[in-house]
């Protein structure tokens, strides 16, 4: 494999850990089980679940289904990027 190759893998990897860390983290500070969640985002729990815990399972995620869930803990995309940005920092 090539080194771009391997450096874009882990660029992608390290970004959906944020994010599913990110997710759980919002989802506790507004006291939502993950079923709920789940079901707000139209999303199955046991994906949600993998996405939080950095599953390796998980390799991709639409931008329809990180709306669904952003919107689902009161949020607009950016604004939750950018806390996933700010937890970098």
């Amino acid at each position: 494999m090539a080194r771009k190759e391997i450096a874009s893998k882990y660029i992608r990897r390290s970004l959906l850990v944020r994010v599913g860390k990110q997710i759980r983290l919002l989802r506790k500070q507004r006291r939502m089980s993950l079923e709920a969640l789940a079901e707000s985002a139209h999303c199955h729990p046991k994906f949600l679940q993998k996405l939080e815990t950095s599953s390796p399972e998980i390799i991709n995620i639409s931008t329809s289904t990180l709306c669904d869930l952003a919107y689902s803990l009161g949020l607009k995309l950016y604004e939750f990027f950018k806390l996933v940005e700010e937890k970098d920092k």
